[in-house]
C-alpha cells in the first residue's frame, strides 16, 4: 500500500512538473485560434427481446463546441465540451441499452484522473424517470513541437488499430460494432510523446492516468512504428491496469487490395505480484482485406478470434456472473462473448450525395448474427442526415446476437 501510494504521489509530481515546462512557450504575441462544433440529434426505437418484446423510444442531442487556440507557433491548446439532453425510458437507462449504443466516444471514466459527475440532471443520487443531461469535458490539452518530436499533455485521444470491425489494441477507450456516434473517440488524462525515427516511422510513448493517479488503475506505453518490406508495422507494448499487452499490426497491399492483421496477447497481473491462472492469458486477433470494385462500390471482410470467448453457448452467462474469472472482460475491453467471428461489410455510392453501408457480423460459433444497414444523405453544406438499423438475428434463448436489441435510428448533423 506505501509503495502505491508513493507512485501515486511521484506521478502526480511528474504530471505538474510537465504542466509548468508547457508555461515558458506561451510568450507574449499576437493569439490565433478557432472554434467549431456540431450538433446532432438521434432519434431511435429500441426493440429488446429481453423486455417482452416492446419497442421503447430514445432521443438523444449532443452539442459539441471545440476550441483550438495557438499561443506561439510551437504550443497548441485544444478543449471540447458536450452538452447532451436525453429523452428515454427508464428501462433502456437500467438495461444499460442507451450506452450501447450512445456512450460518449465510446469507454468510460476508467482513464480520468479526475472529472466531474456526467449528469447534470437529475443528480446522481436521484433516479431519472424520463429525461436526463449529461456533459463531458472531452478535450484540454496541450501540443508542443519540439525539435525531437511533439509532446501532448492533459485530456486527449489515444487510439491503435488497423482492422475494420474489432481492433484487439486499442483497450483505452474502445467503441462496440453498434455504437452509434463515433466521430469523436472519448478523451482520457495522459502524457505523451511521439518521436519520428524517419520519414514512415515513429517512437511513441506515454502514461495514461486511472481514477486519482493510482497506479493499479493506470497504463503506460511504448510503441514503434516502421516500414518494412512495403508494409506498415507497429509494435506495441502496454502495462494497463499492471496487466500486460504486447500488440502486433500490420498493414500492406496486396494486388490491389488492402489488407490488415491486428493482435493482442495479454498477460493478466503481470505487473501485481501475483500468479493468475494459466486459462486468464488471452489473445485477440482480426485480420482482413478490403478492395475497391469500381467507382461506386468498397467492400471488405475479417475474421476475429476471440481466445477469451466461449464455444459453448451454455457457458456466456458465465462471464457475467463470474467476473472474476473473466479479466478480458472487467479490464480487457472484450465484449464478444464467443470465440470465432466472420464480417463482411462494404459501402455503394447510391448518388455522389447518398452512399448507403452494411455489414453482417456473424459468431460462428451459434451461428447468430447482427446485421446493420444505414444510410447518409449530404442535405445541404454541413448539414448530414443519415438512418438505419442494428438486426440481432439468432434463436434468443441460447445465442450471442439472439438477444441483442434490435435499434432503428433516425439522426440530422449540423456542423459548423
Amino acid at each position: 500500500m506505501y509503495r502505491t501510494k508513493s507512485k501515486s504521489r511521484m506521478l502526480k509530481s511528474l504530471f505538474g512538473i510537465l504542466c509548468l515546462t508547457l508555461l515558458p512557450a506561451v510568450g507574449v504575441s499576437a493569439i490565433d485560434g478557432s472554434l467549431h462544433g456540431s450538433m446532432k440529434t438521434f432519434m431511435m426505437g429500441v426493440h429488446d427481446p429481453l423486455q417482452q418484446g416492446d419497442l421503447y423510444g430514445l432521443s438523444d442531442t449532443t452539442l459539441r463546441l471545440q476550441a483550438r487556440v495557438y499561443p506561439t507557433d510551437i504550443l497548441l491548446i485544444e478543449s471540447a465540451y458536450s452538452l447532451s439532453p436525453q429523452v428515454l425510458s427508464p428501462t433502456l437507462l437500467s438495461s444499460g441499452m442507451s450506452e450501447t449504443f450512445l456512450s460518449a466516444g465510446g469507454g468510460s471514466d476508467t482513464y480520468r484522473a479526475y472529472d466531474f459527475d456526467e449528469r447534470l440532471y437529475p443528480g446522481t443520487a436521484a433516479e431519472v424517470n424520463n429525461l436526463a443531461v449529461y456533459h463531458n469535458l472531452d478535450r484540454l490539452y496541450a501540443s508542443m513541437y519540439l525539435p525531437f518530436g511533439d509532446a501532448y499533455l492533459g485530456r486527449q485521444v489515444i487510439s491503435w488499430g488497423s482492422a475494420h470491425v474489432i481492433n484487439p489494441t486499442d483497450i483505452i477507450a474502445p467503441y462496440s460494432f453498434s455504437s452509434l456516434n463515433t466521430e469523436e473517440k472519448r478523451g482520457v488524462d495522459a502524457v505523451r510523446l511521439r518521436m519520428p525515427l524517419g520519414a514512415m516511422s515513429e517512437v511513441d510513448i506515454g502514461y495514461v492516468a486511472g481514477r486519482e493517479f493510482s497506479v493499479d488503475e493506470s497504463a503506460a506505453f511504448a510503441r514503434m512504428r516502421f516500414y518494412l518490406a512495403e508494409t506498415d508495422i507497429s509494435v506495441l507494448s502496454m502495462d494497463f491496469k499492471e496487466n500486460l499487452m504486447i500488440g502486433f499490426d500490420a498493414t500492406r497491399s496486396i494486388g490491389g487490395a488492402g489488407s490488415w492483421i491486428e493482435t493482442a496477447y495479454v498477460l493478466p497481473d503481470a505487473f501485481s505480484g501475483t500468479d493468475p491462472a494459466a486459462e486468464q492469458h488471452y489473445v485477440n486477433v482480426s485480420a482482413g482485406m478490403d478492395y475497391n470494385f469500381g467507382p461506386k462500390f468498397y467492400g471488405y471482410a475479417e475474421y476475429h478470434y476471440n481466445s477469451a470467448g466461449k464455444s459453448d453457448t451454455g457457458e456466456y452467462a458465465d462471464i457475467e456472473l463470474q467476473p472474476e474469472e473473466h479479466l478480458a472482460y472487467t479490464e480487457g475491453s472484450v465484449y464478444l462473448r464467443g470465440r470465432h467471428y466472420g464480417a463482411v461489410g462494404g459501402t455503394y455510392q447510391l448518388t455522389p450525395l447518398i452512399p448507403v453501408s452494411g455489414m453482417l457480423l456473424l459468431n460462428v460459433n451459434d451461428y447468430s448474427a447482427n446485421l446493420s444497414l444505414d444510410f447518409d444523405y449530404n442535405f445541404t453544406e454541413n448539414v448530414y442526415i443519415s438512418g438505419g438499423c442494428y438486426v440481432g438475428l439468432g434463436e434468443s434463448s441460447d445465442t450471442e446476437f439472439g438477444v441483442y436489441p434490435d435499434l432503428y435510428f433516425l439522426s440530422v448533423k449540423l456542423y459548423f
